[in-house]
């Protein structure tokens, strides 16, 4: 026999385990991710660098794998391109984050541009960041996927980046880029783990609604069973 007290009990302990699901998962979903554990993972370059591939290591991460890019030095910027897992509908990473570690080797006059270029939905987003990767050591950022953070509209100098423009983004991700030159001079930049997170499916609501169910039934069975 189920009793009464029994089942409130039941349904206050689904609501709290759901709303803990939720609130913890929300920081530990994982949309996509790179930590460059045995190859390149897709990245490519793109812009002035000597080759679109990436060169591989497998120690000297941080910790690990990681991957790094050549200036061809004859003008321009290069970027890291991301590969297709972190693309298409990311409408879950709005409002979430998107880290990665960078370090650059070499030496000169710095220059400005976008640090991080998302495109989607006939739009592209530009973030600037600092402080710049250090010669030699690993700096690790994380950038907010909303307008939380100063993203701009087309360039830099653009109209600050609304709720409406990630969406229309997100939604339908083409093109994810993360600066990799810094310097007018010759140099190299490496990377490692790139996350991107993202608000969790909705299973753990499904299980919590299958829970109550349950205990409705059993509610119901108990009223039966005393009429009979």
């Amino acid at each position: 026999m189920i009793r009464p007290s029994s089942c409130l009990r039941t349904v206050r302990c689904l609501i709290a385990l759901a709303s803990l699901a939720g609130a913890t998962g929300a920081h530990a979903a994982i949309a996509a991710q790179s930590e460059f554990s045995s190859d390149a993972e897709g990245w490519v370059l793109s812009g002035d660098t000597t080759t679109s591939n990436p060169t591989y290591f497998a120690t000297g991460g941080n910790p690990g794998g990681f991957v790094r890019g050549i200036d061809q030095t004859v003008g321009g910027v290069w970027y890291w391109q991301a590969p297709a897992k972190f693309l298409g509908d990311k409408s879950l990473s709005f409002g979430q984050t998107l880290s990665f570690d960078l370090r650059m080797r070499g030496s000169g006059p710095l220059f400005d541009s976008p640090d991080v270029s998302l495109t989607g939905g006939g739009l592209t987003l530009h973030l600037d960041l600092s402080p710049v990767p250090q010669d030699l050591a690993w700096t690790t950022y994380t950038v907010n996927l909303d307008q939380s953070d100063s993203w701009r509209v087309g360039t830099l100098t653009g109209s600050i980046a609304t709720e409406i423009d990630f969406r229309q983004v997100l939604g339908n991700l083409s093109s994810l880029r993360i600066r990799g030159e810094f310097i007018t001079g010759s140099d190299n930049g490496d990377l490692d783990n790139v996350i991107m997170t993202a608000v969790p499916e909705p299973a753990t609501y499904a299980l919590f609604g299958l829970g109550l169910g349950i205990v409705a039934w059993g509610v119901q069975r108990r009223r039966s069973d005393d009429r009979t």
